[in-house]
């Protein structure tokens, strides 16, 4: 720990104490006359590269600082999971099987070709369901995959697939967006309608003329 020293009057009265407070405490530089705040600092031994830091009020003694510096360095230097954010080319068998196997969290699209259409026509997006397996079969990033419902639908088998190999069951998330869809359609309406006057137009075209008698 290190002090510092601060000139002012710096009454208790007006200070937060949900913060460091400025106050008397044993000074490093000896100016026992200045009120101050310290800090605490904590370094790792290979390097003393810096891992830890709290700035504390000037009255703390540092003997009472010890016990909650190590609870909170034992919480710094605990398990951290990792999340693992990929894009669709993760999604294959291998790929897929190694986080699994080390039970790390991962997120990926799946690629929009590996989902049937008949899938998609299924869930009704009024109800929305949490949660819903993805099967991936073993070895084919082709995948066997389930609707939130039990009943998988059947995608081809890719030719590097070992029947060996288990069905891989993942959590998968269908995410609706209400105003993707309405451009979607504002656009396929457009579509429709121009498509729909080139056609009579082509059509008034080939209609025979009538000459005068």
């Amino acid at each position: 720990m290190t002090s510092m020293s601060v000139h002012g009057a710096y009454p208790e009265a007006g200070q937060d104490e949900d913060y460091p407070m400025v106050k008397f405490g044993h000074a490093k530089d000896r100016r026992v006359d200045l009120k101050q705040v310290q800090a605490g600092i904590g370094v790792a031994a290979d390097g003393g590269v810096p891992v830890f830091s709290r700035v504390l009020s000037g009255g703390a003694g540092e003997v009472s600082q010890v016990v909650g510096a190590i609870q909170a360095l034992k919480a710094l230097a605990g398990e951290r999971r990792l999340l693992m954010v990929a894009d669709s080319k993760l999604y294959s068998w291998d790929d897929i099987g190694a986080p699994l196997a080390a039970e790390a969290d991962f997120i990926a699209p799946v690629p929009a070709s590996k989902i049937s259409d008949e899938f998609w026509a299924g869930p009704d997006l009024q109800q929305p369901r949490a949660g819903g397996l993805h099967r991936l079969a073993g070895g084919a990033p082709a995948a066997r995959a389930a609707r939130a419902l039990p009943r998988p639908s059947g995608h081809p088998a890719h030719p590097r697939a070992r029947k060996r190999d288990p069905v891989l069951q993942m959590r998968r998330i269908l995410v609706h967006s209400t105003g993707n869809a309405a451009g979607q359609r504002r656009a396929r309406t457009k579509r429709l309608a121009k498509a729909t006057a080139e056609l009579e137009k082509d059509a008034a075209g080939q209609r025979p003329c009538r000459g005068r008698r």
